[in-house]
């Protein structure tokens, strides 16, 4: 699916939106801007949850990645 994808988009592009942190809890939301072939965009909303320990983006033991 990841190849497919790649194959149609030209350009990508990160715009944060807005992050909050709160102890060692990071939320954050974005936009991607996708540039496709025929030269028009989409963009795609998305929302990430970090978590911090010693300064580091940590995974917590039994959550997906």
């Amino acid at each position: 699916m990841v190849t497919a994808t790649s194959a149609v988009i030209n350009r990508t592009r990160v715009r944060r939106r807005e992050m909050a942190a709160e102890g060692d809890s990071v939320f954050a939301r974005f936009n991607y801007v996708l540039t496709l072939p025929d030269g028009s965009t989409t963009t795609v909303r998305a929302l990430a949850y970090y978590h911090l320990a010693d300064g580091r983006i940590v995974v917590k033991p039994g959550s997906s990645r």
